[in-house]
């Protein structure tokens, strides 16, 4: 019967091999897996409009048009955010700012790049600009399409908790829901503050 290598051993040296001789013989997995992505978080610029115009065809049925994100994005109040990965745009997050709060208003990642933690790294972003004790921006906002259960899901899944219901909200006559976070703790008098 013929002996076989030790597998720890055998993996050892496929780790050797990678590394003093080149990753190309490695099957893909394990090449991604040794090869970190460059994942930035930065301000929304221009030239990103194209990257972000795609995403937001590829995700919804009524997507806005590069005018509408140029008009938004000229009101003083909008952030825009993008996350790039390996230098390529694969979602962002627009929110306004409020007395008390940010709304989302709009956000998406490119349909091939979900459940990578992308749309969670941006919320996390936003949610950093928050005011730990609770004199500025206290919580984060974002209307959502009430049949949306992807959409749903995700911000209950973050801690967003439905705070209101608006009836009728979208053109199309869809209703919304309200999904709200606190991050720090709020007084139960500032909470019902929507402004």
């Amino acid at each position: 019967m013929a002996k076989t290598g030790h597998p720890g051993l055998a993996a050892c040296s496929s780790l050797y091999l990678a590394r003093h001789t080149g990753l190309e013989w490695l099957p893909q997995n394990t090449r991604e897996h040794m090869n970190p992505q460059k994942i930035d978080i930065r301000w929304l610029i221009r030239r990103d409009l194209e990257a972000i115009v795609e995403i937001e065809q590829l995700s919804f049925q009524s997507p806005w048009t590069e005018a509408e994100f140029l008009s938004a994005l000229r009101d003083r109040t909008i952030i825009g955010r993008v996350i790039e990965v390996n230098g390529t745009v694969q979602g962002f997050l627009i929110s306004q700012m409020h007395k008390h709060h940010f709304d989302v208003i709009n956000m998406a990642v490119r349909p091939s790049e979900r459940r990578k933690g992308y749309g969670t790294s941006l919320l996390e972003r936003l949610e950093r600009q928050l005011d730990p004790h609770g004199k500025r921006r206290r919580y984060i906002e974002a209307s959502l399409k009430a049949e949306n259960e992807a959409a749903n899901n995700f911000f209950r899944k973050l801690g967003y908790r439905a705070y209101r219901f608006k009836r009728h909200y979208y053109e199309c006559g869809s209703d919304a829901v309200v999904m709200r976070r606190c991050v720090f703790a709020v007084d139960k008098q500032n909470q019902g503050e929507s402004q």
